[in-house]
């Protein structure tokens, strides 16, 4: 029993109740834990075979042989050729504006927002630049 971290460590079954000794074959805390206070030396005893590096190098053991040369490979000629998507890269600075541009010949007047004045309802200016004779008893 692992007293600080509360699990239960099983070394002869190499079990331990947080499941990460089964589950990643690598022993987790409460193994070292327990190991360092039954003072065990060795601790790569209680790690799965397939960690060691006998189990490594016979992996890679047998020889990996190079492809021919392309010219010598065999087409089966059913296959169909698969292209990257297009990836267009973003462009540095601050973007376009996306508001619609007159094509040749438009008039551009007929899409722009007119001024409107608030005060006459005239186009063409604004309140603060209006010269409309404006009475003060009539009110707003």
């Amino acid at each position: 029993m692992d007293m600080k971290k509360g699990g239960k460590v099983n070394l002869q079954d190499k079990t331990c109740t947080c499941k990460q000794w089964q589950f990643f074959g690598l022993p987790c805390g409460h193994v070292m834990a327990v190991a360092r206070y039954f003072v065990l030396r060795d601790v790569t005893t209680h790690v799965q075979k397939y960690f060691h590096t006998e189990t490594y190098k016979s992996a890679y053991m047998e020889d990996i042989n190079p492809l021919d040369h392309i010219s010598e490979w065999i087409d089966p000629g059913h296959l169909q050729t698969v292209r990257p998507p297009l990836v267009t890269k973003r462009q540095s600075g601050r973007p376009k504006s996306t508001a619609r541009i007159p094509f040749q010949g438009e008039d551009k007047d007929n899409f722009k927002s007119k001024r409107k004045c608030s005060r006459c309802l005239e186009p063409g200016h604004t309140r603060s630049t209006c010269t409309a004779h404006y009475d003060l008893s009539e009110g707003t």
